[in-house]
């Protein structure tokens, strides 16, 4: 006991005292293409879809020639499968007692909030992919050195959380290497991910150059932009039962490499081409980077635009272009190498009440464990995206 009162001795007698307010969330909200696309409820094993792609050749400058030249119309037929992916959440059974409701137990109600934290990660996670490939890989190893492990891409960070774990391979298509290693915190300002046994402690074949996959996720990503948009036009690339190399530019969409010489560049040189083959994106999605490069660079020359209910809380400029004047959007998940113009038909198809949802068959979404004093909580999500008009699509490879 001391001379005076002081906070160890009133201790005992002392509150702990909490600023009455929700709980926040740090975690990131900005799904442009969830949020914005349109989604279309479908029904069977896959989704066909025809396309034109060629028409009649019979043009001759004689007769005879026109009679040679008759062809009939060139079609393909797309053949869109279900993506299946799954978020799961357990609920001790004694921590469902305590919080069952805000107020004097919790914070929160331990059930909603399980909820509403399954279905924002499942959202996040569908967004990455709506960007991506069937490869699915979130980054590329810059370099490494003990417990940290540098992207080539700061801004990839983004697809990262503490705890995810990962593993490695030399291609985005080669054979995974030896081991998983599981992020035990993360630099996101310079893209650094530390891994506190030491990344190459734990998977010893690991090199710069490496990609990085999700350690499940390897080959499991939906048909995304990067799929419907190749970056690498030789050889035979197959996209939804089609070969895209028939026609790169009617069925993989339009390419620009820009090299590097700037993003207002980039997407001028992208936009006149898609006049010349005659397409008719809506808007430019960028990465935020990207976004504030071209802000930068257009200086006074730009113009915002106020938001729409249908895209609430997404900066837009207007750029003009050699096809009319289109919005440009930054979003959190867009590759920073890549822009993509695209359409308004975009469609996400989901097999399912919605793109995601709870499994509640017989109105119980919270089951439990038969192993163990818990609960758990399932969401499905069966989906895959759908490009009606290829060219429609844009890619802007800044950097390639």
């Amino acid at each position: 006991m001391g001379a005076n009162w002081d906070k160890t001795d009133l201790g005992p007698a002392l509150k702990e005292y909490y600023l009455d307010e929700k709980v926040r969330d740090a975690c990131y909200t900005d799904l442009f293409l969830m949020k914005t696309l349109k989604k279309t409820k479908v029904e069977g094993k896959t989704v066909n879809k025809p396309l034109k792609i060629g028409r009649n050749l019979g043009f001759g400058a004689t007769v005879t020639a026109a009679n040679a030249n008759a062809s009939s119309a060139t079609f393909e037929d797309w053949v869109i499968p279900e993506k299946k992916f799954y978020q799961t959440v357990y609920v001790d059974g004694a921590s469902l007692e305590a919080a069952q409701s805000a107020g004097k137990g919790a914070w929160f109600n331990v059930v909603t909030e399980a909820i509403d934290d399954a279905r924002k990660e499942m959202a996040k996670e569908l967004e990455i992919k709506l960007f991506g490939n069937t490869n699915a890989s979130r980054g590329k190893v810059k370099a490494v050195s003990g417990t940290a492990l540098t992207l080539v891409n700061a801004a990839d960070a983004a697809f990262f959380e503490k705890g995810m774990k990962l593993r490695v391979a030399d291609t985005e298509t080669g054979t995974l290497r030896t081991g998983e290693a599981a992020i035990t915190s993360i630099d996101r300002a310079n893209g650094i991910l530390y891994h506190s046994a030491g990344w190459t402690t734990t998977i010893s074949a690991l090199v710069v150059g490496d990609f990085i996959f999700r350690s499940d996720e390897k080959t499991a990503g939906l048909n995304g932009l990067l799929a419907h948009t190749p970056v690498t036009r030789t050889g035979s690339v197959t996209v939804q039962g089609i070969d895209l190399s028939t026609d790169w530019t009617r069925l993989g969409g339009i390419y620009v490499a820009g090299g590097n010489r700037g993003t207002h560049q980039t997407l001028l040189e992208g936009c006149g081409l898609g006049k010349r083959e005659g397409s008719q994106p809506k808007r430019i999605v960028v990465s935020a980077n990207r976004y504030i490069e071209l802000v930068n660079e257009l200086g006074n020359n730009k113009m915002y635009v106020n938001t729409t209910s249908a895209d609430v809380g997404f900066d837009k400029i207007k750029i003009v272009t050699p096809l009319g004047a289109l919005e440009v959007v930054g979003a959190t998940f867009c590759p920073d190498d890549y822009g993509w113009a695209i359409p308004d038909d975009l469609q996400i198809l989901h097999w399912g009440p919605d793109v995601m949802f709870v499994a509640d068959r017989g109105g119980v979404q919270l089951n439990l464990d038969q192993s163990a004093d818990r609960y758990y909580l399932r969401m499905h999500s069966y989906c895959d995206l759908y490009v009606p008009q290829p060219k429609d699509l844009i890619l802007f490879h800044f950097t390639g």
